[in-house]
């Protein structure tokens, strides 16, 4: 955050967007949380596509070693 503005939205905004292009889930869908989590385990998490997806990440060592959680 810097002056009320996120510097990296681009970078987030680019892995939002993987994330529901690989769970072929679109921008304005709503669902219960656990619905979304098991899509993303399903379709990112079990096929190894996390580290594509936002490996470049600053938090990409705490997501990878919640991983097989």
């Amino acid at each position: 955050n810097l002056n009320g503005e996120c510097e990296s939205e681009k970078t987030v905004s680019n892995y939002d967007k993987s994330v529901l292009v690989n769970c072929n889930i679109s921008k304005d869908s709503v669902m219960p949380y656990i619905d979304f989590n098991r899509l993303v385990r399903e379709n990112i998490i079990n096929k190894g596509k996390r580290g594509e997806i936002c490996g470049s990440c600053e938090w990409d060592s705490l997501c990878s070693s919640l991983e097989n959680k």
